[in-house]
């Protein structure tokens, strides 16, 4: 997947957390891009590799891991 981070990108964020833990327990390969202006492509690429994930994973893994990481670091939603 590709990821766009910005100069000043938070290696503590949820998402940084998350997408780590995707390279980490789930082998896929993240390339963060450093930039302001976008990746013309980026979309329609992670798109892709969001379906190759649901269909190993099945349909709302990715959702629930989401989830179940937001709700062990910030607490249940309001």
């Amino acid at each position: 997947m590709i990821i766009e981070v910005g100069f000043d990108s938070d290696s503590t964020s949820m998402l940084h957390i998350f997408y780590t833990k995707l390279e980490k327990e789930y082998g896929v390969k993240i390339n963060r891009v450093v930039t302001c202006i976008g990746v013309p492509g980026v979309d329609c690429y992670n798109d892709q590799m969001r379906l190759a994930l649901e269909k190993k994973f099945g349909k709302d893994h990715l959702t629930q891991l989401y989830e179940s990481m937001h709700i062990a670091q910030y607490g249940p939603r309001k």
